[in-house]
């Protein structure tokens, strides 16, 4: 995939997105100087530049950083948001009380059925 897509943080995604799209265009202006009527140096010092930039936006910015806000945007929203916990929750039905006992907006919305089953209240 062109991106990083994370389950519980919009914004991991978004940031995700966002430097992979800008790694891109580095990549593009890279390849491009291939063809620039600039003089050999001027050409390789551009390449390699570019080329950088784009292996330091898609590696380290894109994959290492999106990756920390996504850890700590999934911290901090497991213990606020209700919907998040619903999906962790799916996702990991044991872990039910455990996140009912850090999130009462979420415990007041869901309990687990007789089925084990996450359902809202109603």
């Amino acid at each position: 995939m062109f991106y990083r897509v994370y389950k519980y943080s919009n914004k991991a995604t978004l940031i995700s997105l966002l430097f992979r799209l800008i790694a891109f265009i580095f990549g593009v202006m890279a390849i491009g100087l291939f063809q620039a009527d600039l003089g050999i140096a001027v050409r390789v010092a551009g390449i390699v530049i570019f080329a950088a930039l784009a292996v330091y936006f898609w590696v380290c910015l894109s994959g290492t950083l999106s990756d920390k806000i996504a850890e700590k945007d999934f911290a901090v929203k497991i213990k606020t948001s209700a919907n998040v916990a619903y999906l962790y929750c799916k996702d990991n039905p044991e872990e039910f009380e455990k996140i009912a006992a850090e999130n009462p907006a979420f415990a007041e919305k869901y309990c687990k059925n007789e089925k084990g089953k996450i359902v809202k209240i109603k």
